[in-house]
């Protein structure tokens, strides 16, 4: 990452409460009719809505990736399109956060303008997109994804765990199972919360039930052998985004590796303590690090930057995933890491190659 970029990044944290809120009144002055459509509570629902876009806007400064506000910005847009609400006032928006922007920030920052104008000629006069859905998806083991997402919502368990039970009886492995029909699921009922087609209690609730039928599953795989690496799984600080993480771990154990599985949020001191094996007297080899948000890439990168530094974990092979990672995919090379993996499986026999290249 380069520290003029990081820096930049910063001073847009440090101001972006007052000037997300000169954005929203600026946006209110130029666009008529904008306050009618939103009520008594358009300039805070503003306010809100660009304190989280220069969130992203800082990362994509920090890392220099366009790509990372413009994924955000067309997911307002998706959101906005839903809720029957101009799409365009989320273009305007921007002009209105860009030319704050041009009057506020000091000059170091100045680099925010050009990523805005950069996201504007990507986003302004393009259609709506619109994000695949698990069901409109064909082949594969999609048919399968719907009928466990479809029970979960309508609160039957029994069924749910009658699909993918099926489907390991029918020769799935523990990694296709997960691969082809729980994250699909879990991404649809995502999909589904932003369009406003599923509340947050069906989104706990398909969670929660996945979380426990992966624990049912796990029981039932045997371990395939045993191999001599230990990895340590787990999310950065902030982020509290477990369920992939712990879809992880239980591959590697399956895998035969020892496994040390931390969940979600934990900071980075705690990761470089877990991995210094003159304390804990057990060696690490791989510390594979998950986000489900842009918005932990810098404290990943962090992370991996404190990893570094420390003697207590050199040698430890470092490998990333996560959906940023799919936005810009070389993002794994400038947060560190050694490696990066597409699916959980890929994340497995990403490290085993990791171990065998370091003891040739």
């Amino acid at each position: 990452m380069n520290p003029a970029s990081r820096q930049a990044a910063e001073t847009i944290d440090g101001v972006s409460r007052a000037i997300a809120g000169w954005a929203a009144a600026r946006l209110l002055e130029r666009v008529p009719g904008i306050q009618a459509r939103y009520g008594p509570d358009a300039e805070r629902l503003w306010k809100a809505e660009m304190l989280q876009r220069l969130g992203h806007l800082a990362v994509a400064v920090a890392f220099e990736r366009v790509e990372l506000l413009v994924e955000q910005v067309q997911w307002s847009r998706v959101a906005f399109s839903s809720r029957q609400v101009h799409d365009t006032d989320v273009v305007e928006s921007m002009h209105a956060l860009r030319d704050v922007l041009a009057e506020q920030l000091p000059k170091q920052a100045m680099v925010a303008c050009r990523v805005v104008d950069q996201a504007l000629e990507r986003v302004a006069g393009s259609a709506v997109p619109q994000p695949s859905s698990l069901l409109n998806a064909t082949g594969g083991d999609s048919t399968a994804a719907r009928l466990y997402l479809l029970h979960l919502l309508e609160r039957n368990r029994d069924r749910a765990w009658h699909v993918v039970h099926g489907a390991r009886l029918s020769g799935r492995s523990l990694a296709q199972v997960y691969e082809r029909i729980l994250v699909p699921s879990m991404a649809e009922v995502g999909r589904m919360w932003h369009m406003q087609e599923a509340s947050i209690a069906d989104e706990h609730f398909v969670t929660n039930a996945t979380q426990s039928m992966m624990a049912q599953l796990r029981m039932d795989v045997p371990v395939e052998g045993e191999r001599p690496w230990r990895v340590l799984a787990t999310s950065v600080g902030g982020d509290h985004h477990d369920m992939g993480v712990r879809m992880l771990a239980d591959l590697f154990e399956v895998a035969g590796w020892k496994v040390e599985c931390l969940g979600a949020n934990t900071p980075a001191d705690e990761i470089v303590a877990v991995l210094d094996a003159s304390q804990t007297g057990r060696p690490i080899h791989v510390l594979a690090l998950g986000i489900g948000s842009s918005l932990s890439l810098r404290p990943l990168a962090d992370t991996i930057a404190a990893v570094r530094a420390s003697r207590a974990a050199d040698g430890v092979r470092v490998i990333v995933g996560g959906h940023p990672f799919q936005i810009a995919p070389d993002l794994w090379k400038l947060v560190g890491a050694d490696a990066c993996a597409p699916s959980f499986s890929d994340a497995v026999q990403q490290s085993e190659r990791l171990m065998l290249a370091a003891a040739s």
